[in-house]
């Protein structure tokens, strides 16, 4: 509760638009300027620019998060079953990494957009590991997971907020990146958006969010051999592969199903630790 008496309350879809139309742009705006003045597409200059664009609008939004923001903002424990759904659920990069296929089928990428591989120095190397697998997933997770995901759930049901969240996140990476962007990272922003809400908790899904990096970073070097996936020779990524992919995920969402038993509702955990202020 906030002085005199009333609730705050949580970012509602239109200030969760605005401010992430905002964050993107402006990282967009930042990582031109480094590069402009740089000439050096580091992936370092990528998290610079994140860090600073929504940590700007975070900061712009934090003030509609009720006190004390922690729990509110998803920092708190999560159920045993939430963190065993994650190494089930990381099978869901396959299934994202087709559904991207598909998507470029519709609107491919310019043709001289070559692919961002890391660099085989091991400096470089450690470089594209810490910003994919430690400061994007901190960003992303605090941002669209913690600040707007809960006033977009309270406005639209969880159905509806963890899908304008997924779409929000999508529409952010298709503005910074380019279109091609979109579908990979909407289809696992939805994934992580569930785990969120099952486990009512952001940690979970910052594991998630940084092994699904770290997939992506070993992928780019071709590390897999995986048709469709990092061997992009292949325009599909063989049924047998997605199928199994698919029965993993499976089991990861009946494990995030049964964590929500054990999750109390934010609300009720509020109402019980406040003070009856009419003794």
């Amino acid at each position: 509760m906030i002085p005199g008496g009333e609730a705050r309350a949580f970012l509602t879809p239109g200030w969760a638009l605005g401010l992430t139309l905002f964050a993107a742009f402006l990282q967009g705006t930042i990582a031109v300027l480094l590069f402009d003045a740089t000439g050096d597409p580091a992936a370092s200059l990528f998290a610079l620019s994140a860090l600073v664009a929504f940590g700007l609008a975070f900061a712009l939004g934090a003030a509609r998060v009720p006190a004390p923001p922690g729990p509110h903002l998803g920092f708190r424990g999560a159920p045993a079953q939430a963190w065993l759904a994650v190494p089930f659920l990381l099978a869901a990069a396959l299934i994202a990494s087709e559904i991207d296929n598909l998507y470029k089928l519709l609107l491919p990428p310019p043709p001289e957009l070559g692919e961002s591989a890391p660099p085989s120095d091991t400096a470089r190397l450690l470089e594209w590991l810490l910003v994919f697998t430690l400061v994007i997933p901190v960003i992303e997770e605090v941002y669209y997971r913690g600040l707007i995901l809960p006033g977009l759930t309270r406005a639209w049901g969880k159905l509806g907020g963890v899908g304008f969240m997924a779409l929000l996140n999508g529409m952010a990476a298709s503005i910074v990146i380019g279109h091609w962007a979109f579908a990979y990272v909407a289809s696992t922003a939805l994934l992580l958006g569930v785990l969120r809400i099952c486990s009512g908790s952001i940690l979970p899904g910052l594991l998630l969010n940084a092994a699904l990096g770290l997939l992506g970073v070993l992928a780019a070097r071709d590390f897999f051999g995986i048709p469709g996936f990092d061997d992009t020779s292949a325009p599909h990524t063989p049924l047998a592969y997605l199928v199994p992919a698919a029965l993993s995920v499976g089991v990861g969402l009946r494990l995030c199903r049964s964590s929500a038993l054990f999750v109390t509702p934010l609300e009720i955990e509020v109402e019980e630790s406040e003070p009856d202020s009419s003794r």
